[in-house]
């Protein structure tokens, strides 16, 4: 936890620090924008056993460009899954989970050409379990950082490709002694996560 509060501390002074330094500017830019993404798979075996899982996310972005390099701003993703297992033993089975997060973050991009931006962009946030009560007691903290690629199509709009990112999570249930702590490491380059996003 004290890691947590510790890299808030300290994303918050660059966003500080950050407008700061560009306060002489009359006004700052906004950017709106987001991801969503939907999936479906169906399996089956000669044993008669089927599963199909459906997931979709929407994860809508809003933020504030500080300069050149730098923007900081709040996104919510809501993400619904579920797994349809059937078989001749034990009948179908239906397990879904739909999960709210919020974040914060801070972005920093580098500039390739003119049209073309690699950036970093380092996440605080949390996950609310919702399907049930034992589910809502669930704490669960992240800490992450993502790397992709902009394009701009044009001065307002640009598209996002997610690639890879890094991800810390701290798990801990209301009422019982559990703590559960995870780092995950993930790219795909052949399916990277693409969103749109609109500069005001």
């Amino acid at each position: 936890m004290k890691k947590i509060i510790f890299l808030a501390v300290f994303v918050g002074f660059i966003c500080i620090n950050a407008f700061c330094q560009d306060s002489i500017k009359p006004k700052y830019e906004f950017v709106i924008g987001g991801s969503l993404g939907f999936s479906v798979k169906d399996f089956r075996d000669y044993y008669e056993y089927k599963e199909k899982s459906y997931s979709y996310f929407i994860m809508p972005v809003i933020g504030v460009i500080l300069n050149d390099k730098l923007s900081a701003g709040l996104q919510v993703e809501f993400s619904n899954s579920s797994i349809v297992q059937n078989d001749i033993f034990s009948g179908e089975f239906i397990l879904e989970e739909k999960v709210l997060s919020t974040a914060v973050f801070a972005r920093i991009d580098f500039n390739i050409t003119d049209k073309f931006k690699f950036y970093l962009e380092p996440n605080l946030g949390r996950k609310f379990y919702l399907n049930s009560e034992e589910q809502k007691k669930i704490r669960l903290w992240f800490v992450n950082t993502n790397v992709g690629v902009l394009y701009f199509i044009s001065d307002n709009f640009s598209l996002e490709m997610k690639v890879a990112g890094m991800e810390y999570e701290h798990l801990k249930i209301k009422g019982r002694d559990l703590k559960l702590q995870t780092f995950n490491l993930t790219y795909d380059i052949v399916k990277p996560n693409i969103g749109l996003k609109f500069y005001f």
